[in-house]
Parts: C-alpha cells; sequence; structure tokens
C-alpha cells in the first residue's frame, strides 16, 4: 500500500474540519445562536460536499501514462541543474525550410 493511501483519511478529515470551521464562523459571527448556526452549517456543508462530488470528486475516464519507449536523455546546466528530455522522432510529411 502507497503513503498516498495511508493519508487519504487525515487529509479527508482535515478538509472536513476546515469545511466546517469555514462554515461555521460566518454564520455564527452573524447568526449568534447555536441551533440557528448548526442547522446553516450542516445546509451549507452537505450543499458543498454534494457539489464537489458531482463535479470535482468523479473519476475521470482517461488512460494511464504509458512509459516512453526511448531512453532519457539529460543536459547538464552551467548552473547545477539537470533538464530530463526524451528525444522523439518527428512524424508526417517532411517541408521544405521557411524562406528566411
Amino acid at each position: 500500500m502507497s503513503d498516498s493511501c495511508t493519508t487519504r483519511p487525515t487529509v479527508s478529515a482535515s478538509g472536513l474540519a476546515a469545511l466546517v470551521v469555514t462554515c461555521a464562523l460566518p454564520v455564527y459571527a452573524g447568526v449568534r445562536r447555536k441551533g440557528v448556526t448548526a442547522l446553516i452549517t450542516a445546509a451549507l456543508l452537505s450543499a458543498t460536499s454534494t457539489g464537489a462530488w458531482l463535479t470535482v470528486l468523479q473519476p475521470v475516464d482517461e488512460p494511464p501514462p504509458r512509459p516512453h519507449a526511448q531512453p532519457t536523455g539529460y543536459w547538464t546546466l552551467p548552473t547545477g541543474s539537470r533538464l530530463a528530455y526524451t528525444h522523439l522522432p518527428a512524424e508526417g510529411v517532411r517541408r521544405s525550410a521557411a524562406p528566411g
């Protein structure tokens, strides 16, 4: 199991806590009644969670990336940085060079 799978519940719980606080504080500041604050916060939390589930959290039907068939090369820059590149040959009909 990867580390991202083990941290998901913690991230979800902290996100939920942040969402509840973000909803509850402004409502409580305007209403100052605990019952109404809880009711409005629950409604906003439900609406936000449902909206996120319907729009953002749905799986995307995209195939996973394929590994490159060509080997990866590296350029070492004078600054000490390294850039990775993979040479892919051009495809299609060769065109003449642009006049210039």
